[in-house]
């Protein structure tokens, strides 16, 4: 831990590492020729552990690392700022990590942003993104996402590279960069090991006054000139030069950046069928439009499935849906379209003039009491903010995002005095939402217009489950947030135990399973057929859920009422419904590594013992029957959508 007049949060670094639950370590603090109270503050602690070495004057921070590096004894580096703050378990995780995978050369962990008072004020969205080798490796060389000061290093990997001095203020960076390019492998632990402080007197808020994409810039041309210079340009670095030539050019040339990225995603030919479809549609005047439904997407998945059966409820009506993305297969279009006219305006979306036309003919036609209902959707929000108090405007939220993500709650942000109603479907939302509001000083009596409305699946009667192989399903879509990953592995774990269980998987979920866990999975892809995912559930005892976020998932609902008991991790309104070793199984851990582990205990134990899994199976089935049911969902929404429930 390199200090340089660190004095003001110094205390509580040194007490964060000292506390430590594994306690086999050397503490190195380099006083680098520190002018206030550093020297005095670290003698003054008697543990043994604890080593300073004074430099005489300054050096800088990288000489004073690579000083570190030389002078450690340890098998393992840990780095630590002198304003920052570890979490008590962050060195028994990383070492613990490292034993178990002599391949990787370094751990990472996830930072939480803190204030100068030490309260938690957000996270880093480029952190937090990328948790796995491959994620990290794919975007490095874009930008940095590895907090230095949470990483451990094995010393025989770093010592030989060391810290660059022609990489200052991004020293992390181009270590990170050269480790890539030598081919070594590098990952992240799935959790917070450590509060990252920030402060007017911190090195990032100094280095980024100028600007952190114009640093970026200068370090990416800095580390290619280092490289070409050393003859050592490969592997990773190429794509670090593109990087630089597609930053450089957004950077400097931003119009025209821009204008290149929109000539690049149109089709003229998309664009000239979408703006002619959606132009007659407005021209029809015999044929007023009743209700104008904004969705991003129309592919399968749980949110979508919701949407569909929200447009039924005002078939009778003259229903249009405007879907504003560009959305993936289409097997599932055709639902929308047994209620409504279904109209993409991705394309127009594209240019601002198409988009300024498309808003002015919404608006002509939100003054004609046409009713506007949004969910998930960017554009929505904006159509909103152009559009007079007196529109007739809900939206629906399915659950908040990360907060280092954008979403429906942040994008709503200024024109929630415009929505005359908001939709949840779950009491947790609802509650988010109430701290929303107060963290922005929005008026209180707008959560008035927050109403509560569950999701629903059709009934069914249970089927009987076969004995043999314990049959796990997974349904749903490869995302990020779903985390597939975690059951493939889950399945390879037991596979190569030979534990009597099979893995299912229905959806685009192929890229998202690594390769060495697909011999233990079977993927059934999209299926947008009701029936034939209904064989699936007929055929699974446990559907598995191991997202980092959701609302309430359709295929919990739809396992519940086929019998199928859920085991998921408590994210989102789940925990409303799943009831623990009643109706469900709740997964409380938040690390990815303990996930997995109490997933695969509760799998073994539910191979074992049929009985037991088939009484939550019945109780999950008759809770389905009385609390998930359409009846109740479709009264809500036509009472909703009609004129007089605005």
């Amino acid at each position: 831990m390199p200090v340089y007049n660190g004095f003001k949060y110094l205390k509580q670094a040194i007490d964060s590492v000292l506390e430590q639950t594994f306690s086999d370590f050397e503490f190195l603090i380099i006083n680098d020729g520190s002018t206030d109270t550093t020297a005095d503050i670290v003698r003054s602690y008697l543990d043994k552990r604890v080593r300073l070495i004074d430099n005489g004057r300054n050096i800088g921070l990288i000489a004073s690392l690579n000083k570190g590096i030389e002078l450690a004894k340890g098998e393992y580096i840990a780095r630590m700022d002198c304003d920052d703050i570890c979490l008590p378990e962050r060195f028994e995780k990383e070492v613990e990590y490292l034993e178990m995978h002599p391949e990787v050369c370094m751990v990472a962990a996830h930072v939480a942003f803190i204030d100068e008072q030490g309260n938690e004020i957000g996270h880093w969205r480029e952190d937090m993104i990328t948790k796995t080798f491959e994620q990290i490796k794919s975007f490095l060389p874009k930008e940095n996402c590895i907090a230095h000061p949470t990483v451990m290093m094995r010393k025989s990997v770093i010592q030989p590279i060391g810290y660059n001095k022609s990489f200052k203020y991004s020293e992390d960076w181009g270590l990170w960069l050269m480790l890539l390019a030598n081919g070594e492998k590098f990952t992240k632990l799935d959790t917070v090991l450590l509060k990252y402080r920030v402060h007017a007197e911190g090195t990032t808020v100094k280095v980024n006054t100028e600007g952190p994409r114009k640093k970026m810039i200068r370090f990416k041309f800095n580390y290619l000139k280092y490289r070409i210079g050393k003859l050592s340009l490969k592997n990773t670095d190429y794509k670090v030069l593109t990087s630089l030539i597609i930053s450089s050019a957004r950077y400097f040339f931003p119009g025209i950046y821009s204008f290149a990225g929109k000539i690049y995603s149109t089709r003229p030919l998309l664009f000239i069928q979408q703006f002619t479809r959606i132009k007659n549609r407005f021209n029809k005047n015999d044929k007023a439009i009743s209700h104008i439904f904004f969705f991003p997407f129309y592919q399968a998945g749980g949110a979508e499935k919701v949407h569909a059966a929200i447009v039924e409820t005002v078939a009778d009506r003259t229903p249009i849906v405007i879907v504003t993305s560009s959305s993936g297969p289409s097997e599932f279009r055709h639902e929308l379209e047994k209620s409504a006219e279904v109209y993409d305006v991705n394309q127009l979306l594209n240019w601002p003039f198409a988009k300024k036309w498309l808003t002015k003919k919404i608006s002509s036609i939100s003054n004609n009491q046409a009713i506007l209902f949004g969910s998930n959707s960017r554009y929505y929000y904006e159509l909103l903010a152009d559009l007079p108090d007196g529109a007739k405007a809900i939206d629906l939220i399915h659950a908040f995002m990360h907060d280092y993500e954008d979403g429906s709650e942040k994008w709503s942000l200024p024109v929630v005095n415009k929505l005359r109603n908001r939709v949840v479907i779950n009491q947790k939302t609802k509650k988010d939402l109430e701290e929303l509001y107060k963290r922005h000083n929005i008026a209180p009596d707008l959560l008035d217009r927050v109403t509560c409305i569950t999701n629903f699946t059709d009934r069914k009667e249970i089927a009987l489950k076969e004995h043999g192989k314990l049959n796990v399903l997974f349904a749903g879509r490869g995302t990020e947030e779903k985390r597939v990953y975690l059951i493939s592995h889950i399945a390879r774990i037991l596979g190569e135990k030979k534990v009597n269980i099979e893995f299912h998987f229905a959806g685009d979920v192929a890229n998202a399973i690594p390769k060495e866990d697909l011999p233990y999975c079977v993927l059934h892809g999209v299926i947008s057929e009701t029936t034939e995912m209904d064989k699936l559930y007929a055929k699974a005892h446990i559907t598995l859920i191991t997202s980092s976020r959701e609302g309430f998932p359709m295929t919990i609902m739809e396992a519940m009422m086929a019998g199928v008991v859920p085991i998921s991790t408590n994210v989102g309104g789940i925990s409303e419904h799943v009831q623990q070793n009643k109706t469900g199984i709740l997964i409380n851990n938040t690390t990815e590594n303990e996930i997995v582990a109490e997933i695969v205990k509760a799998l073994e134990h539910f191979e074992k013992n049929r009985e037991e899994l088939n009484s939550i199976s019945v109780s999950a089935h008759e809770y389905a029957i009385v609390n998930l049911g359409k009846e109740k969902f479709v009264n809500a929404y036509k009472t909703l959508l009609g004129n007089n429930g605005l």
